[in-house]
């Protein structure tokens, strides 16, 4: 697979998605999922949709899509598909690699929030100093990882880090292979 770490025409670096509109996960009970984003994470519950079809393709199937919004208008959005078989997670997929980060102002509203989740009864873990962020984890009703972060960069942290990813992405492609077959990949 080769990758592309930098476009000749300066139009193709020229960042069009200016925002998270919103990131949609299955959930198991819409009520529940409510009571969790609003009472535990204070997000607001801000619309629902219901439908029986599908609006971009038409199929049956009978759903809520809910939506979460944060303080920059971006939404956490879940669909409760009753006539659908349980939801499952991937059995490929380490149960730490897909997760929900949201990001909050300060260490010190993540101890007053790790003491909101003790309180609750909510398992977390952390926190985990990443360096340029420190994190929580814990796992809402439906089973989606979440982290709760704060930026802790020092000054000039992160640009050092986006000179350094392309060459950090080409060791790691050079390096991959020793820890599994990869070939389907290249």
């Amino acid at each position: 697979m080769k990758v592309l770490v930098q476009a000749s025409d300066d139009r193709a670096n020229e960042m069009i998605v200016r925002k998270l509109h919103h990131v949609a996960y299955r959930c198991r009970d819409a009520s529940e999922t409510v009571d969790f984003y609003t009472n535990v994470l204070g997000l607001k519950f801000s619309h629902a949709v219901r439908n029986d079809n599908v609006p971009s393709t038409g199929e049956f199937y009978p759903h809520l899509h809910i939506f979460f919004e944060m303080d920059d208008g971006s939404s956490v959005a879940f669909f409760e598909t009753p006539n659908e078989a349980p939801m499952s997670f991937d059995p490929n997929t380490p149960q730490w690699v897909q997760h929900l980060a949201l990001e909050i102002d300060s260490k010190e509203t993540q101890l007053a929030f790790r003491e909101r989740l003790d309180a609750m009864g909510v398992d977390y873990i952390g926190p985990t100093d990443h360096g340029f962020v420190q994190s929580i984890y814990f796992f809402d009703p439906n089973g989606h990882r979440l982290e709760l972060t704060y930026r802790s960069q020092q000054p000039g942290e992160l640009e050092r880090a986006e000179q350094e990813a392309p060459r950090l992405l080409e060791k790691w492609l050079s390096d991959r292979k020793q820890w599994g077959e990869q070939d389907d990949l290249d």
